[in-house]
């Protein structure tokens, strides 16, 4: 078979391929495919929304970053906006924590990050 029934055999399946789908081929399926979690990371960060998954990672892991004096007695209320709010009981614990908090602002940074938690705050509940 020369070069050009080649071709022409080529374009003739190609026409009877679109007749039979009704349509042309695409070019490339997968040009605007996108991970699912990628566009739902997106979505969560625009609406100020996946704040709520990471307060509850730093929940879980409240015991290892404070401690188990400090967990005893506290516990992480909220994470709006890069400030985390810690809730306690005792206004004699918020005095000491007001005293290390830039201690515990690093401690919760290196688990999480710097971008994720940014302030904390401290209310007695």
């Amino acid at each position: 078979m020369s070069p050009k029934e080649h071709r022409a055999r080529k374009a003739l399946e190609a026409r009877v391929l679109r007749e039979w789908r009704g349509t042309y081929e695409v070019a490339d399926p997968h040009r605007n495919v996108r991970e699912a979690g990628g566009a739902l990371d997106a979505i969560l960060k625009k609406l100020h929304l996946g704040e709520g998954l990471e307060e509850e990672k730093i929940r879980e892991a409240w015991l290892e970053i404070a401690g188990s004096f400090i967990a005893k007695h506290t516990s992480p209320a909220s994470l709006k906006r890069g400030v985390l709010t810690i809730k306690m009981t005792q206004p004699s614990m918020r005095f000491e924590l007001e005293q290390s908090k830039g201690m515990l602002l690093r401690k919760v940074q290196a688990h999480f990050s710097a971008q994720i938690v940014k302030k904390l705050q401290f209310v007695i509940a």
